[in-house]
């Protein structure tokens, strides 16, 4: 039963994502729901007002304050032992002091109910600053808990205390994966705050198997072998060994096609490309760069093989993407692939840095049309019995509702 009034809730989201995206509208399409958006991206969602975080305009207007701002972060470092900040950190810090400021205008405006947090990246955890009487709910991911806070000293110090005050202020926390979860337990909080929550999880149908040809004449792809690449480029996606693998593969499979896209990394294209080029492979490899969350399933469906060794992973949607259309499988073997691929069974795991192995597992499923026939049942089976987009979602909002009922 629906509430008199509905739901004020506003969510924070970082920069331009199809997954705030998406569960932003998980929230907007309900009629128990009223959905504020801030963030640092002017999204354009129906029905849903967007504060817009100016960020670097504030800098002109900060001269007066500045002054006693750099005293109070130098205390706030000194007390972590940092001795020195960069020019370009400590002015992401005034863009951000800020940013806070019409954060705390909208909250004036809107007055709502929670706050919804994705993931503690910026701005989300500028949330952490307010008041709390505000519930706080918080969708984690395991670059929140686990590895993003590995990039340097700094940043490892301020990520984790972002994460034990998020952790100890949040009204309910959300994870999408086992090894998340064990994660966020770690810090302390409650088990009865902390859900295993796949949303907005694989709208299935959306994702549907079949249609390979079609799907290859919509994209410009011939008959030969096509291996997806759709988690962008550099860094923990390992993207030196996929491309080393890859032309490995290509010397062994003359009419294979490695299809990159996603736009995050495109600026390094050209980069990884000197591997390719340098043995005259260059013809094996294309990138579309970022493609619509709409269009995404002819990708899929045009794949023999999706391929992605990243080092650190929480709950890849495009991998649950692919499986419902079809697709087979190589992954990094790590503990949140391994909640959803076993190996040789619905898919193949390889050493996320082992170029050989990645090679292999290439080869091997590409030559094994059978397996893959087999391995793409399996994948669909799953992804309808764990991550249905319409009982994720429905699991997410009765998990607000109940917990506002409480606090």
């Amino acid at each position: 039963m629906s509430r008199p009034d509905p739901i004020r809730l506003m969510f924070l989201a970082f920069g331009y994502s199809i997954h705030a995206y998406r569960r932003v509208r998980v929230f907007s399409e309900d009629p128990d729901f009223r959905v504020h958006l801030v963030s640092n991206h002017p999204y354009e969602i129906e029905n849903v007002p967007v504060t817009v975080l100016s960020g670097p305009a504030g800098l002109v207007r900060a001269r007066n304050h500045l002054p006693q701002y750099a005293r109070a972060v130098a205390r706030l470092l000194g007390e972590n032992g940092v001795g020195q900040v960069s020019n370009e950190l400590f002015q992401e810090m005034v863009t951000q002091q800020f940013a806070y400021r019409q954060l705390l205008r909208a909250i004036r405006q809107f007055r709502p109910d929670a706050l919804f947090l994705q993931t503690l990246l910026y701005p989300s955890y500028l949330a952490c600053l307010l008041p709390q009487e505000i519930p706080k709910f918080i969708t984690f991911w395991n670059g929140d808990l686990i590895w993003w806070a590995q990039q340097n000293q700094i940043l490892k110090t301020f990520k984790r205390q972002i994460v034990e005050r998020g952790i100890q202020a949040a009204a309910a926390v959300t994870v999408n994966s086992a090894t998340a979860r064990s994660a966020a337990a770690e810090y302390g909080i409650a088990p009865e705050r902390l859900h295993l929550i796949r949303y907005p999880g694989v709208d299935l149908e959306h994702f549907t198997p079949g249609g390979k040809r079609s799907a290859r004449e919509r994209l410009g792809l011939g008959d030969g072998p096509v291996v997806l690449c759709p988690r962008g480029l550099g860094g923990y996606l390992n993207t030196d060994v996929l491309m080393e693998a890859a032309c490995a593969v290509a010397r062994l499979e003359p009419n294979v096609t490695f299809l990159f896209i996603s736009g995050v990394g495109r600026e390094k294209w050209d980069e990884f490309m000197q591997i390719p080029r340098a043995m005259g492979l260059e013809s094996h490899f294309r990138h579309d760069g970022q493609v619509a969350w709409e269009d995404m399933p002819n990708y899929y469906r045009a794949a023999d093989v999706m391929v992605s060794p990243s080092s650190n992973d929480s709950q890849p949607n495009c991998m649950l993407e692919a499986m419902a259309c079809g697709a087979s499988l190589v992954m990094g073997d790590i503990p949140s692939i391994r909640e959803w691929v076993s190996d040789g069974r619905n898919g193949r795991l390889v050493p996320p840095r082992d170029a050989g192995a990645l090679a292999a597992a290439l080869v091997a499923t590409l030559r094994d049309e059978p397996g893959q026939k087999r391995m793409a049942a399996l994948n669909r089976t799953l992804v309808e019995d764990r991550v249905d987009s319409r009982t994720q979602c429905a699991m997410v909002r009765d998990m607000v509702r109940e917990t506002l009922q409480r606090v």
